[in-house]
């Protein structure tokens, strides 16, 4: 970490990042991603072309065995982006076993954006088996995501389902199988989405409508909380019975998705000219030109702490401006 640079860091005994890395993972490879694009992920120490980094979990937390082939994967790659995460990552992954009760296997993969604090030994101490995959510099949020992914892959085959969550999620018990039974009930939906609560149980706004202009202008005008009330002018669906019915949605906040592999196949990567917010948006978007629905599930829950972009004028200048790009597209 930045620290470890400075020779001011306890956690890393004062040791360069590269051989703080080394450390943490015991000599074991790590997954980092290169300068260029056309290394996004560079695989040292691999076995035969496959990272050994981490491993792939059973139901029971076993050992479970790894495979290539798309048809023998594991159920389900857990995929998180860290920037600076010590605040938030122990709670993201002591929430973890709960709530993947009831998914056979799983391969759990860490995206970290050069972090400057101690969030790859942190991880590395409250979940060893995590792959992870360190980048030299902040891509960018959708950079992250697709690097996740393919080392996903990479380690355990195409699973066959992506769950992409924030750092500062919690979930509840039982939470992703209730997603991924949702997504089996529904061959027409590729994504599914939980019913999201902030730190002391209330209810967050998820739900969203299709963007449009006069939304964002009924939004200036009105503030987003009262223009949700309308329909054709605000994007955010306010009405709190609609959290309690499972149904389709246009697209929901990207903090907690699973994502199919047909989904996945179909519309490809993140866009990573979105360096962070409305990158989830226009997946979503795409998803449904090319067929596959996104699908609120009340029955799963997840905590959200919710971020600082609303609190910080420069994250709140990033989202209003990528909501403009995306808009002219």
């Amino acid at each position: 970490c930045g620290e470890c640079q400075e020779g001011n860091c306890q956690r890393g005994r004062a040791q360069p990042r590269e051989e703080l890395i080394a450390r943490i993972h015991g000599g074991r490879p790590l997954l980092s991603i290169g300068r260029r694009r056309e290394s996004v992920l560079r695989l040292t120490g691999t076995d035969e072309g496959r990272s050994t980094t981490g491993s792939v979990h059973s139901d029971m937390g076993k050992p479970a065995p790894q495979h290539n082939k798309t048809s023998e994967s594991v159920d389900v790659a857990v995929v998180v982006v860290t920037y600076n995460s010590v605040g938030v990552i122990e709670g993201f992954f002591e929430s973890l076993p709960a709530g993947l009760e009831g998914v056979d296997s799983y391969v759990v993969v860490v995206s970290d954006n050069a972090s400057a604090d101690a969030s790859l030994a942190l991880t590395s101490e409250l979940w060893p088996d995590a792959v992870i995959v360190a980048s030299d510099e902040n891509r960018g949020y959708a950079t992250a995501i697709n690097a996740a992914v393919a080392a996903a892959v990479a380690l355990a085959g195409q699973p066959a389902y992506v769950l992409v969550l924030n750092d500062d999620t919690r979930l509840a018990p039982g939470s992703v199988r209730v997603l991924m039974e949702a997504l089996e009930r529904n061959p027409g939906a590729g994504i599914a989405v939980p019913r999201l609560v902030d730190g002391d149980g209330e209810l967050l706004k998820s739900r969203r409508r299709e963007p449009t202009v006069l939304r964002v202008f009924g939004e200036a005008l009105m503030g987003g909380d009262r223009s949700g009330w309308y329909a054709p002018f605000g994007a955010v669906v306010q009405d709190p019975n609609a959290y309690e019915i499972e149904g389709e949605v246009t697209w929901a906040s990207g903090c907690a998705w699973l994502i199919s592999d047909r989904c996945w196949d179909r519309v490809g990567e993140w866009d990573e000219s979105l360096f962070l917010y409305s990158e989830d948006v226009d997946y979503a978007l795409r998803a449904r030109d090319e067929g596959f629905s996104m699908r609120f599930v009340p029955d799963a829950t997840v905590v959200h702490l919710v971020g600082p972009a609303h609190s910080d004028p420069r994250l709140w200048s990033m989202s209003i401006w990528n909501r403009y790009r995306l808009y002219r597209r």
